[in-house]
């Protein structure tokens, strides 16, 4: 049975064979630069997680503007750990690029009116870690990514890529979007009790790693195999298309 969506995309999943109808009615663009700019989607997470107490997301703005901000009022308590910032040359960009990191004094000289946000350090000073959530239709799936060559973009150099969980998630709780990923950072703060996670990016068009790894074992799992088949995830990406498009 057709699923009667035809996928435009500038890059290819697994699960494409299944879900891709070529004379499918209803057109989902799968693009890697057709979300949200960088300043539309960090006020988009802020929008989503005002209800969320335990989810705050990382300080953004006009760089200019920005320093100001924090420096005079640190509403979250990050100066122990505000020296660079992170400045988005290309805001359509995703997967670490478009962006680079530069110091605060570089950034007020050269980039005074760039978009940019703090960049918040984890724990680890040689290498890279976040977190993301990955969301296909009504599942998400926790994966850690950790970069040992980049000490500031997980998903840059030689990455290895953690699998935590799978859980089924209610309705009211999915955004919008058949497939989509959160990721965030956990960061020490100065008046809290352990770490804070921060959200740092939303895109509607992730990758899904094919290698992962799991806590004690040396040896990699294949997503498709171990995980969510090529096939399921097709029929998750397809049932919740049609639940936000066609039957609302």
């Amino acid at each position: 049975m057709s699923s009667d969506i035809y996928l435009q995309s500038d890059f290819i999943e697994k699960y494409d064979n299944y879900l891709h109808d070529p004379m499918g009615k209803h057109r989902w663009k799968r693009l890697s630069r057709g979300g949200m700019n960088r300043r539309r989607l960090l006020s988009f997470l802020d929008e989503h997680s005002k209800d969320r107490i335990w989810n705050r997301v990382v300080p953004h703005g006009i760089v200019k503007d920005l320093y100001k901000k924090f420096k005079e009022t640190d509403e979250w308590e990050v100066n122990s750990s505000f020296s660079n910032f992170v400045i988005y040359l290309d805001e359509k960009s995703h997967r670490g690029e478009g962006k680079i990191l530069v110091s605060i004094e570089e950034a007020i000289k050269k980039y005074p009116n760039y978009y940019a946000s703090i960049y918040l350090e984890n724990e680890c000073s040689d290498f890279s870690i976040s977190e993301r959530l990955l969301y296909i239709g009504n599942i998400v799936i926790k994966l850690i990514y950790i970069s040992i060559t980049d000490n500031w973009r997980s998903n840059c150099g030689k990455v290895i890529v953690k699998y935590i969980s799978k859980n089924e998630v209610k309705k009211k709780d999915l955004l919008n979007y058949p497939i989509y990923s959160i990721d965030r950072i956990w960061v020490e703060m100065e008046k809290d009790s352990g770490s804070v996670p921060f959200l740092l990016d939303f895109n509607i068009a992730p990758g899904i790693p094919e290698e992962l790894f799991i806590e004690n074992n040396d040896e990699p799992i294949n997503f498709y195999n171990d995980i969510i088949s090529a096939k399921n995830i097709a029929e998750l990406i397809e049932n919740r298309y049609k639940e936000i498009f066609l039957l609302c």
